[in-house]
């Protein structure tokens, strides 16, 4: 019998004042190695005054394809006349570059945190028992 992995759900969701703030992305809480290493990689030294080079910018087009169709499940991005935008690679086309790097950036937050913190150990070394949750992060 095969094994099938459970695709946990999380919510990327801004603070208050960001640019993003009001946006609420649902991802799949757990990406493929592959897409987790390939967005590491095209962040790596990027900064807010930074640019990307033309080699970031061509992995960045094949992270967000993958991003749009691999992870991002729904979102409530619509356009000015409230038309609402679909969550795939057509969609997030639609925005400017630094919207699609803050919501892959907010994602990649959300999925390296830890979503439930450890029990505290006991004396004879075992922790206790938490149950897991997917988290929303803000």
């Amino acid at each position: 019998m095969a094994y099938i992995p459970k695709r946990d759900v999380v919510i990327v969701e801004f603070e208050e004042g960001h640019r993003c703030h009001g946006l609420e992305a649902r991802c799949f809480s757990k990406p493929p190695m592959g897409l987790f290493f390939d967005l590491t990689e095209a962040f790596d030294g990027v900064g807010e005054e930074d640019k990307l080079s033309p080699e970031q910018m061509l992995q960045m087009r094949s992270v967000m394809s993958t991003f749009a169709s691999d992870i991002l499940i729904s979102w409530n991005l619509a356009r000015e006349d409230g038309t609402p935008i679909e969550p795939t690679y057509g969609g997030l086309r639609t925005q400017d570059l630094e919207f699609g790097m803050e919501v892959m950036q907010g994602y990649m937050a959300a999925v390296s945190q830890p979503s439930v913190p450890l029990g505290v150990p006991s004396s004879n070394g075992s922790t206790s028992e938490v149950s897991t949750t997917p988290m929303a992060v803000s």
